[in-house]
């Protein structure tokens, strides 16, 4: 009788094993909830579509950071052994990939929005979801003041770096390449900030950095300056990268309170703002934002033509957009107007 339930027992058993995924056994067992965690991650990591469930993805914003870093870390282990620049491949159409690109001699990885994955001018996409993945996309200025700052070392090093608006964290993780002293991404948007943190481990980076919510605007930037995490230390170096495309006029204002919050009133402190201009009015309310809250600006060209590093840097479609109209992206270096 013994033998005879032994038997149908390791039936049973060989037929759950059959049809049931390692969650399912997990669940149905006692277990810890790491164990759990890891389970539920390693059915994620073979999700080859994350993003957006309107477009039959995973969807991104119900991954916890813990799942998304997992999932991006075996998105790279993928990548790497394809020896593709991207991850997942083009045709899957995935909302989100694993995008690789060398800077000089950094190699630098970024979950991001794949640009190809959506129509332009999708009028099919709820509301809600283009909100949440504007800050997804990386924009050409990004990859330009990347470039920038890279040949430009020196005005990072052994300085505290802030960067406002920084999606999904592309200029930012550059800037840590060369050695400041600390770094502070922030974001508006918890997605974002989510992303950024999933991608800083995609570096490897062991830099003094932290990752911050932040939303424009004076109130907001005391209380970031004065929190446990900056420690009322203004920084030597604020960026930010296409931050006002759509805003309102009151929003350009909020960007330079918080930038009159954050900034150190010491000499060569700046404020450097990528940008391509769209709207002429925007760019003049920027330029008077600034003036008004005593800021000085010098305007500096991003893009370089004749160089094969930079070439090779920017994605086809970013090539193109700053070929058709090379001076409609530039960046202006914001410094505190020297009393008399």
């Amino acid at each position: 009788m013994i033998c005879h339930d032994g038997c149908q027992a390791a039936a049973a058993t060989a037929n759950l094993l059959r049809y049931a995924s390692l969650v399912d056994l997990l669940r149905s067992s006692a277990c810890s909830h790491e164990w759990l965690a890891a389970a539920t991650a390693e059915q994620l990591w073979m999700h080859h579509r994350l993003g957006l469930s309107s477009r039959g993805d995973e969807d991104v914003r119900d991954l916890s950071r813990a799942a998304l870093r997992s999932v991006t870390s075996r998105w790279l282990c993928f990548m790497l052994s394809s020896g593709s620049p991207v991850f997942p491949p083009p045709c899957t159409k995935s909302t989100l990939h694993v995008q690789e690109r060398r800077l000089l001699k950094h190699t630098l990885r970024v979950l991001q929005l794949n640009p190809d994955a959506l129509r332009k001018g999708d009028r099919g996409m709820p509301w809600a979801d283009r909100n949440a993945i504007v800050g997804l996309r990386v924009w050409i200025s990004c990859p330009l003041m990347c470039w920038y700052f890279a040949r430009r070392p020196e005005t990072l090093r052994d300085r505290r770096v802030c960067c406002l608006g920084e999606g999904v964290g592309l200029l930012g993780i550059s800037l840590m390449q060369h050695a400041p002293s600390y770094t502070l991404l922030t974001d508006g948007s918890d997605l974002c900030t989510s992303l950024m943190t999933a991608n800083i481990a995609l570096n490897g980076l062991r830099a003094s950095f932290d990752v911050s919510e932040h939303t424009f605007g004076g109130p907001a930037a005391q209380g970031l300056l004065h929190s446990e995490k900056v420690g009322n230390k203004a920084f030597d170096v604020i960026t930010a990268s296409d931050v006002v495309y759509g805003r309102t006029l009151p929003a350009v204002d909020a960007l330079f309170e918080s930038v009159d919050v954050l900034l150190a009133h010491t000499p060569g402190a700046a404020f450097y703002h990528g940008y391509t201009e769209r709207i002429p009015e925007l760019t003049s309310a920027l330029l008077e934002s600034a003036e008004q809250h005593g800021f000085q600006c010098e305007q500096l060209p991003l893009w370089e033509d004749g160089l094969p590093d930079l070439h090779a840097f920017l994605l086809p479609g970013e090539r193109r957009a700053v070929e058709q109209k090379p001076s409609a992206t530039f960046m202006h270096r914001f410094t505190r107007r020297q009393s008399e």
